[in-house]
């Protein structure tokens, strides 16, 4: 089922219906910037989803309670999925997802691209598929979970460790201070001199 831009509201209700029809292919169609709050939270009948490049903002919640959802298809680059912004964690679809695809093709070596400054919070959120991250000297800020739940993880090349150059922090903020990255096995830090050594803090 294709929803239209202008039928994009807010379901406070978790109804599996839109529109008298079970949503389980959901395309959001090009030309959409905006999903709201709680959009599309609880629809257990959505199997897939696919996103187009126009989105910017999702709203708190849109993605959450879809237990049922297999794969996330995002039809833009990994520079604009990386400006996304999600409100919340359960905005990203990933959330729930077994598979994300950027233009149905699966991350496995994610390599994010030099014209790239900011990582949004959650953007590569339960990822499972990516085994390695390069985060080019260019970026500026890397927002807190930009990597949650990305359990597959064995090597980062990143600049700095922290949410910027001069906030240096644990590089658990950048999947989540709870996870233990038992995959991790290699982190290669290309830009800063100076690492305080509770960066590592708590890494298995």
């Amino acid at each position: 089922m294709k929803v239209e831009p202008s039928s994009i509201l807010t379901i406070q209700t978790h109804n599996v219906l839109f529109n008298n029809e079970e949503i389980i292919d959901l395309v959001i169609p090009e030309g959409t910037t905006l999903i709201n709050n709680y959009a599309f939270y609880g629809i257990t009948s959505i199997r897939t989803i696919t996103l187009p490049k126009s989105i910017e903002d999702i709203g708190e919640d849109a993605f959450g309670g879809l237990p049922n959802l297999e794969c996330v298809n995002y039809l833009g680059t990994i520079e604009s999925w990386c400006k996304i912004n999600f409100i919340s964690e359960l905005s990203n679809p990933n959330n729930c997802a077994k598979k994300f695809l950027i233009n149905n093709e699966e991350i496995i070596d994610l390599v994010i691209p030099e014209s790239v400054e900011k990582i949004n919070f959650y953007a590569f959120l339960n990822v499972k598929s990516i085994q390695t991250i390069k985060i080019p000297d260019t970026i500026k800020i890397i927002e807190t979970c930009a990597f949650k739940r990305c359990s597959s993880v064995t090597s980062i090349t990143i600049p700095f460790i922290g949410r910027s150059i001069n906030e240096s922090n644990y590089l658990k903020i950048l999947f989540d201070s709870n996870e233990k990255l038992n995959s991790l096995k290699e982190v290669i830090v290309t830009k800063c001199e100076d690492i305080p050594s509770y960066c590592f803090r708590n890494c298995q």
